[in-house]
C-alpha cells in the first residue's frame, strides 16, 4: 500500500516540472520576440535617415571633366561614361535630377560652363528635416561647399539654378571650408547610393 502514493506523486511532479519548463521557454521566446521587434523597428527608423553621397557624385563629375575637358551636359552623359549605366533608372528624363531613394537624397545638377558646374543635394523622405541641404560649386581644382537646413517646400524652387552668395545666405546656407583637388585628394570612403 505504500507504493501507490509515491507513484501518484511522480506524474504530478513531472507535470509541475514540465509546466515550469514550458513557462520559462515561453517567457524567453516572448522576451526574444520583443527584443527582435524593437531592433527591427530601430533599423527601419535608422534606414529612413537621409545619407548624402555628394562626395562620390563630385568625384565622378571631376573624373568626367578630367577625361573629357568639360563637365557633362547632364547626368545621363555622366552615367553613360563614368557609371556605365548603373544609375539610369534614378536619373530624370531631362538628365538634370537624380533621386537616390535608398539614401533619401535628391540631387540637382547644373552646368555653368566647361570648367564649372553646381550640384544641389536635398534630403527627402519622412525624416528629411533631420538632414542638411548641400550646395557644391565644382571646378577642376576646387569645390566650394555650402550647407544648410533642409529646404522647405516653399524654398525648393531655389535649386533650379545656380544661386548667388546672397541667395545662399537667404536660404540659411553657410559656406564650408574649401577643398582643393588634385594629387593629394583622397577618394570618397563610402559608396554612392
Amino acid at each position: 500500500m505504500n507504493s501507490q502514493p509515491n507513484e501518484a506523486k511522480r506524474p504530478q511532479k513531472f507535470k509541475l516540472l514540465f509546466s515550469i519548463f514550458f513557462c520559462a521557454v515561453a517567457l524567453i521566446l516572448m522576451v526574444g520576440a520583443f527584443i527582435y521587434s524593437s531592433w527591427t523597428s530601430q533599423q527601419r527608423h535608422e534606414a529612413e535617415i537621409p545619407k548624402v553621397a555628394l562626395s562620390s557624385l563630385g568625384q565622378s563629375l571631376r573624373t568626367f571633366q578630367a577625361q573629357t575637358g568639360h563637365f557633362p551636359e547632364g547626368l545621363r552623359e555622366l552615367d553613360a561614361r563614368i557609371w556605365k549605366g548603373k544609375r539610369a533608372s534614378q536619373i530624370s528624363a531631362d538628365g538634370k535630377n537624380l533621386l537616390a531613394a535608398s539614401g533619401h537624397y535628391y540631387y540637382t545638377y547644373h552646368k555653368a560652363d566647361a570648367t564649372s558646374c553646381a550640384v544641389w543635394a536635398m534630403p527627402v523622405g519622412s525624416r528629411y528635416e533631420e538632414a542638411a541641404t548641400h550646395f557644391w560649386y565644382l571646378t577642376p581644382t576646387q569645390v566650394e561647399k555650402w550647407m544648410g537646413p533642409a529646404l522647405t517646400p516653399e524654398n525648393v524652387s531655389a535649386v533650379n539654378s545656380i544661386p548667388s552668395e546672397p541667395q545662399l545666405r537667404w536660404l540659411m546656407m553657410t559656406q564650408q571650408p574649401a577643398s582643393q583637388g588634385g594629387q593629394g585628394q583622397k577618394k570618397a570612403g563610402f559608396l554612392f547610393f
